[in-house]
């Protein structure tokens, strides 16, 4: 299956659901978010769940940074939603002219 295909596949709730899920993947506090065999373990479930023979896919790696990437992007997007937010000025009843972050 192409890349293009694959992306089709990644359902973006449902990835920051299990993402979410796996602090290991986001809590920085936490001593184990440092130790990247955790981390690749973490991401190794994710993709699991979203592709049902992802352990027997020869393009395993690509899928993985395809779903990594994905996530980066998602996150991304989000944080620049929240700096636009709290850089837009508005006084009085006037209009935010930012649309709010969909996911």
């Amino acid at each position: 299956m192409s890349t293009k295909g694959w992306e089709k596949i990644i359902d973006k709730e449902i990835l920051i659901t299990l993402v979410e899920d796996r602090p290991v993947l986001w809590n920085k506090t936490l001593d184990k978010y440092k130790d990247n065999s955790a981390s690749i373990a973490g991401w190794r479930v994710i993709c699991a769940i979203l592709m049902e023979d992802f352990e027997a896919m020869e393009q395993r790696q690509e899928f993985g940074k395809l779903v990594m990437k994905k996530w980066r992007q998602m996150r991304d997007a989000w944080v620049r939603s929240l700096k636009d937010k709290k850089n837009c000025k508005t006084s009085g009843f006037a209009v935010s002219n930012t649309n709010p972050y969909k996911y």
